[in-house]
């Protein structure tokens, strides 16, 4: 299941090399590629809330939405949410938010190497005992509000 976590990270970088490929459609693709990301976004948050139990959803949703103030970057909360649960649809959802993602921000390496970086290090919440529903309920709280941002 490890594998298919990091699998989901790659259609970040498959973005980034769509998007080096493709240079002269990035502009007139680049509102197709938010209005998917968006709905991955959506696609994902609510996948997250029929994961969780319904005792830790709302404190959890609250959370995550606070915690979005001070760390804005998706993939920590992408990664909280795929090293919680290990599900391979959630995988493939966040491999399909990758995709437009990556493209989006490929001339931003920092940005790049910062997502990979928090998406992987959430991979510690496996050592933790934490119970997973609470995890998933901070997650779809925080990628929720981030999809109400962009």
């Amino acid at each position: 299941m490890i594998l298919i976590s990091l699998l989901a990270l790659l259609g970040l970088f498959a973005g980034v090399i769509i998007a080096k490929f493709t240079k002269e459609e990035l502009k007139s693709g680049k509102k197709y590629f938010i209005i998917f990301s968006k709905t991955m976004l959506f696609i994902i948050t609510i996948y997250l809330l029929y994961l969780c139990n319904l005792n830790w959803m709302l404190s959890g949703v609250l959370v995550g939405a606070v915690l979005t103030l001070f760390i804005k970057n998706i993939y920590l909360y992408l990664g909280l949410a795929m090293f919680s649960s290990l599900n391979a649809n959630l995988a493939l959802f966040i491999f399909l938010f990758g995709l437009p993602h990556g493209t989006l921000i490929h001339s931003k390496k920092n940005l790049i190497l910062t997502s990979s970086i928090l998406f992987l290090i959430t991979s510690l919440i496996m050592v933790i005992n934490i119970p997973q529903t609470l995890l998933l309920s901070i997650s779809a709280g925080a990628i929720f509000s981030i999809f109400l941002k962009k």
